[in-house]
């Protein structure tokens, strides 16, 4: 679960590796392909992360959170990005050629039947929902039949998490039979930041003491703008064998 990290990475920015990993991992369990398009809803750091990396890997990507400064936020790497439902499903229609989405992923959290199965109509046929945020999972059975949709979860970073003989006693997975493990995402999501293919530095929000981390949690919540936090660890506070 390490990776080198480049001189010319800003080393703020690799502290969210373990989040990179996670974004990373909801889109290989989309299966997203070379052209094929996305809907990520909810944009929080994950959701935004995840937008990034589809659009580098060239796929058409349409963002949607309710929150007015995410969606700008996410306008600065992405022109599609939007908090009124109108609009987005416009913009689904004009990016597939009116066929629905490939997948859409959801970062929300929540109460989750209106959010699935407004999903339901705007995937093609056969078409994904990736769930990645804590959303309950109650959704309309004929929605799904009708485009025998997949609903799908993504767990973490990978291959390898919750694992203890990958994660504790470092056994490694094949490469040939497990070709993107947990510590691998890690490392594509570095790759990512030293070639500029994306850029986690506008998300930080706040760099704060480590003993301040309580204080920073309460920054969070419903209607919050805060993205992300590094926690900054002095040399005095290693120095007494802080984590």
């Amino acid at each position: 679960l390490t990776a080198i990290v480049p001189d010319r990475v800003d080393p703020q920015e690799a502290a969210f590796a373990g989040l990179g990993a996670i974004a990373i991992h909801a889109l290989r369990v989309a299966d997203l392909r070379f052209g094929e398009s996305a809907v990520v809803v909810g944009l929080g750091i994950l959701g935004q992360m995840i937008a990034q990396i589809a659009h580098a890997a060239a796929c058409p990507v349409a963002g949607f959170d309710l929150n007015p400064e995410r969606v700008q936020g996410l306008k600065r790497h992405i022109p599609y990005a939007y908090d009124n439902q109108e609009l987005l499903e416009e913009q689904i229609g004009i990016m597939t050629g009116g066929h629905g989405a490939d997948s859409v992923i959801l970062c929300a959290s929540g109460p989750g039947e209106e959010l699935i199965n407004s999903s339901m109509g705007w995937i093609r046929d056969k078409g994904k929902i990736v769930i990645v945020g804590d959303l309950s999972m109650t959704y309309a059975r004929d929605r799904m039949f009708g485009k025998e949709a997949q609903v799908l979860i993504s767990r973490a970073g990978g291959p390898g998490r919750y694992d203890a003989s990958y994660e504790l006693r470092n056994t490694d997975y094949p490469i040939g039979f497990v070709r993107w493990t947990e510590g691998r995402n890690i490392a594509e999501y570095i790759r990512l930041l030293a070639e500029g293919r994306i850029s986690v530095k506008p998300l930080i929000s706040h760099v704060v003491p480590v003993d301040e981390a309580g204080k920073a949690y309460e920054r969070y919540g419903p209607g919050s703008t805060t993205l992300g936090t590094i926690f900054r660890y002095d040399s005095e506070a290693v120095g007494t064998g802080a984590d």
